[in-house]
């Protein structure tokens, strides 16, 4: 989950966008003895693109829905009620502040040096085994 949440809060960056809600969602397949779908929705109390605050919340939300046991097929985050970045109301009191220098800074190096340069530990360790589609036409 966590390595879905950075890439939604990524794409939000890349289009200048703040998103006020979060949802999560967890299952198993449809064919399985017993299927099951989990959801979860988080309104952040101001909107945010930063990666640190979209991911904490998303492995909160990953801890609450996930149950031992249960072989997930697909799980992934979505954001909506997007804002624009550019022209947000900023808070005083905002006891997070977003950090647009920092998140330049996460996505030039990622830019410059290759996808996963610099990551949240989160997101876990990079395969190195898995195939490299860098090559690969689209």
């Amino acid at each position: 989950i966590s390595e879905h949440a950075a890439i939604a809060s990524r794409k939000a960056r890349d289009q200048k966008s703040l998103c006020r809600v979060m949802i999560c969602f967890a299952g198993n397949s449809s064919f399985d003895d017993r299927p099951v779908n989990y959801k979860a929705m988080h309104q952040f109390a101001y909107p945010t693109a930063d990666v640190d605050q979209i991911t904490k919340i998303a492995a909160q939300m990953a801890a609450e829905m996930f149950k031992a046991g249960v072989k997930y097929y697909r799980v992934g985050v979505g954001l909506i009620d997007l804002v624009d970045g550019q022209h947000a109301q900023e808070d005083l009191f905002n006891p997070e502040p977003n950090r647009p220098e920092l998140m330049s800074v996460f996505d030039g190096l990622n830019q410059k040096y290759g996808k996963n340069t610099v990551f949240l530990a989160a997101q876990g360790i990079p395969r190195k085994w898995e195939c490299d589609t860098a090559m690969k036409t689209p």
